[in-house]
């Protein structure tokens, strides 16, 4: 599968909806790495009342060009 890895990630971590794209939070240093050095995202700010929205140590990912590939494994909706 490829991307298994970040697949893993974004069913555990994230969403991938249809009117969403893929995104992908999380406080693991080891997770922003990945999606960085791999270009695989773009920081967002999370929004609503998100406690966490400035913080340094929580990052939000759009997750670039991954939507076909969640739709065809069959698990985006």
């Amino acid at each position: 599968m490829p991307n298994a890895y970040l697949v893993g990630m974004l069913i555990g971590d994230g969403t991938y909806t249809y009117e969403n794209s893929c995104r992908l939070c999380s406080v693991d240093p080891s997770t922003w790495k990945y999606i960085e050095n791999n270009n695989l995202g773009v920081i967002n700010n999370c929004s609503g009342n998100d406690p966490h929205k400035y913080s340094t140590e929580y990052r939000t990912y759009r997750i670039i060009n991954e939507m076909e590939l969640m739709k065809g494994l069959g698990i985006a909706y």
